[in-house]
């Protein structure tokens, strides 16, 4: 009677022991996987030019989320970003494109403010995309964001000859998609703008947007 009750037991523990395994094995992870297509991406950067505007993004590529559904960038939109900035103090860099980091920003008060959280997500580059991932445990506002969460795309390059700016947005300035599943999105190419004027037909590949997706994973 004594081994019976033993063998139950041990078998009792087993059961709980392989349920319990079970479920560490089904625990899963919900992130926000972003990705920007461009038309080409180089192997490295050169930046923090010396006559760069100190504080200047020169090179930028970021996706903004709709987090309150206003149609508006305002504040607690959330924005996937990767910037890499001139400063007077330091001296210019080269950096690989796999060295290159992003983090989720958090839009503040005014419209062309965002103020950094500091929170760096994973990022995944090949020679004509950039993707962000991003666990949605990292910010509350990730949690809300969907394949109709509407999405704003701008990137950034500063000719390191002439200075100028060059920009591409999606689908416009300071402006957000309206009623689009972002699960895929495509985008006009050799559309993009600069600061002084016409592009007159300069390629610009590594900020033209080709197309862009929003996708919710778990892993």
């Amino acid at each position: 009677m004594k081994k019976l009750i033993v063998i139950i037991l041990v078998l009792f523990i087993q059961a709980c022991g392989s349920n319990q395994n079970e479920e560490e094995q089904t625990e899963t992870t919900t992130v926000v996987k972003a990705t920007i297509k461009v038309t080409s991406l180089p192997d490295s950067f050169t930046y923090d030019l010396d006559n760069s505007p100190n504080g200047g993004s020169e090179y930028q590529w970021s996706i903004s989320f709709d987090i309150d559904n206003d149609a508006e960038i305002s504040e607690g939109d959330i924005s996937f970003q990767i910037s890499l900035i001139a400063f007077d103090d330091t001296p210019q860099k080269n950096i690989n494109r796999s060295e290159l980091k992003a983090h989720i920003w958090e839009y503040g008060d005014g419209v062309s403010y965002i103020s950094t959280r500091d929170v760096e997500i994973d990022l995944i580059t090949t020679s004509t995309s950039i993707t962000f991932i991003a666990p949605t445990e990292l910010h509350v506002g990730l949690k809300s964001i969907s394949n109709g969460t509407q999405v704003y795309v701008d990137t950034i390059y500063r000719d390191q000859v002439s200075g100028v700016y060059y920009y591409d947005f999606y689908p416009n300035k300071d402006t957000f998609t309206e009623g689009l599943d972002t699960g895929f999105i495509t985008d006009d190419t050799l559309d993009f703008e600069t600061n002084i004027g016409a592009v007159n037909g300069v390629s610009y590949p590594l900020i033209d947007i080709e197309s862009l997706s929003v996708v919710i994973e778990e892993i």
